[in-house]
């Protein structure tokens, strides 16, 4: 029987236990305040908060490569939360309360790095940095059917970006091939 790669097993342990209380504060630099209308006729899918407890004990237990080991102590949150839009829904509304979101964001000295701007939806993405390290990273997107939120938090070299994304490309490809 093939091992299921540590870092989703941590992931799931993650996403498993995130309603335990250890949740991404608010206090954080790296927090993106994003607003979505209560009355914006929404369905909540998926929220998902991590804080840096939750973070930081399966950085000590995962067996993974020192690289990986490290970004996962450098994450301080994780925020996702997702939605679907209803036929009550507005996505004009929603598209504009995103890009208010976006703007109050910029003016806390968050950096816009992707915006893209359609009839029928919109996607934002920020980042907050401070001496070549990411503090935050916000993505906001909106489309006829969904909303999604995502905020990581946590003091970030950006070389650990490009190792995270090497790592989860490589265990996507070993459950790929677990499967068959």
């Amino acid at each position: 029987m093939k091992r299921v790669p540590s870092v989703l097993a941590a992931i799931t342990i993650c996403c498993g236990l995130g309603a335990c209380g250890m949740t991404a504060s608010s206090h954080n630099p790296g927090f993106a305040d994003i607003s979505v209308p209560r009355d914006a006729g929404l369905k909540r899918d998926t929220n998902i908060s991590i804080g840096p407890a939750l973070l930081g004990f399966v950085a000590r237990h995962a067996d993974e490569d020192p690289q990986t080991m490290a970004l996962l102590e450098a994450l301080e949150g994780v925020r996702v939360r997702v939605y679907s839009v209803g036929e009550k829904s507005d996505p004009a509304r929603l598209r504009s309360s995103l890009e208010k979101s976006a703007r109050n964001l910029r003016e806390e000295d968050w950096r816009a790095v992707i915006r893209v701007m359609e009839d029928d939806s919109s996607v934002h993405v920020l980042v907050r940095e401070d001496a070549g390290k990411m503090l935050g990273f916000a993505l906001m997107s909106v489309d006829e059917e969904e909303l999604v939120l995502v905020n990581i938090m946590g003091r970030i070299a950006p070389e650990m970006i490009d190792e995270l994304t090497r790592t989860i490309d490589e265990d996507v490809m070993a459950l790929s091939d677990a499967a068959l």
